[in-house]
């Protein structure tokens, strides 16, 4: 699904040699403190993030929508039945009362042939894709104006970690009598995606490194990307 192009990153500026080039121990994104969580099933990997069905639950119960009538309302207490019960453990039950009570959430779509990516808007080979989950605004976490871009937002992130589509720059000294490459000077890792301009790499490289415009397009041309194939 993803191929690695062969040419690595490399531009040579004045003492400098500028790499991009494949991140290749990414942090995992939805480890961080995301305003969101991701519930992903998968038979063979272990996706999205950790007591995912205990976190949702916690934010539907602490809605303050979810009173005790709602509580009385949508449970079943096992021994009246009840035809309206809701079971907030199950990814059903849970997407109906997050509609109920306005939580903002989106369905996450997994495509697995060869790997792994994600979306929220689904894919057109029926055999090796379908709905693996869902992700859904924690609303004491999140505070902006726009839920559904945040949320996609976090997804684009997380298929970037899946996918490898996360980079390292990394700077050596250059002798400038015989061209040759000598010590790193300075890296960093942990830039996703490869839109390399507004990703933080471009800052990095020319704001807090110092190195020319020309240097960091020469070095973006070369950069080692993935190839999607989806």
């Amino acid at each position: 699904m993803a191929a690695i192009e062969n040419n690595l990153g490399k531009q040579a500026e004045q003492d400098h040699v500028i790499e991009i080039l494949r991140d290749d121990c990414p942090e995992n994104p939805r480890e961080w403190d995301n305003g969101c969580v991701m519930l992903c099933e998968h038979r063979r990997a272990s996706l999205g993030d950790e007591q995912a069905t205990e976190k949702i639950a916690n934010i539907i119960r602490r809605h303050p929508k979810y009173d005790a009538a709602t509580d009385e309302e949508f449970n079943d207490d096992l021994e009246t039945p009840n035809d309206k019960y809701v079971d907030i453990s199950s990814p059903d039950g849970m997407t109906a009362m997050l509609d109920l009570l306005e939580i903002p959430w989106l369905p996450v779509y997994l495509y697995g042939h060869g790997g792994m990516t994600i979306n929220t808007t689904g894919f057109s080979c029926r055999w090796d894709s379908g709905q693996a989950g869902i992700i859904v605004i924690d609303p004491f976490e999140y505070g902006g104006s726009d839920p559904e871009d945040f949320l996609r937002g976090n997804v684009e992130t997380y298929d970037q970690f899946l996918t490898g589509d996360v980079y390292s720059v990394r700077i050596f000294k250059k002798c400038p009598c015989c061209g040759v490459v000598g010590e790193e000077v300075v890296a960093c890792h942990g830039f996703y995606g490869d839109d390399f301009e507004n990703n933080g790499v471009r800052d990095f490289v020319c704001d807090e490194e110092g190195e020319t415009e020309a240097a960091f397009r020469a070095a973006v041309a070369g950069a080692n990307r993935i190839t999607r194939n989806v």
